[in-house]
């Protein structure tokens, strides 16, 4: 009898053996697997300050807009990389390689006013004039900082 006892207390070691390897192991693994995970910081971090970015466009797809007033818009330009956003946006209109800023207050071009906005993605060309437009096309560059 006390050989059949002996036998079944060693199963018992043996199976409760097993058990503790297994729970051992297992969090082992947990433990392993946890502090493995890349941490990430607590504070978010900045962007480098981006490059100035410039774009050189032709206004040639010009339609009215409350009869006199021409616009030609150029949609999406600020989505770009590197554009758009909270950057400053300046226009310019390009003639004979000389750059006159239209997005701060209309100018006056070719006897009538020219100027430019920008929104969140667009930029929009607009020239007032109560007779046809006196070009078909306008050479501008777009600066975003």
């Amino acid at each position: 009898m006390v050989s059949y006892q002996n036998k079944i207390t060693n199963l018992k070691f043996l199976k409760m053996k097993r058990i503790l390897f297994t729970t051992v192991t297992i969090s082992a693994l947990m433990i392993i697997s946890i502090t493995s995970c890349k941490k990430e910081n607590d504070y978010p971090v900045m962007p480098p300050d981006p490059k100035p970015v410039s774009f050189e466009l032709v206004a040639n797809n010009w339609v009215t807009h409350g009869g006199d007033v021409y616009l030609n818009v150029f949609n999406g330009l600020l989505t770009s990389p590197n554009a758009g956003g909270n950057h400053k946006v300046t226009v310019y209109l390009r003639e004979n390689d000389q750059l006159m800023e239209i997005s701060q207050r209309p100018i006056m071009y070719l006897g009538n006013e020219l100027w430019a906005i920008s929104s969140l993605a667009d930029i929009t060309i607009m020239y007032r004039s109560i007779n046809k437009l006196p070009f078909t096309d306008m050479h501008i560059r777009v600066e975003v900082r």
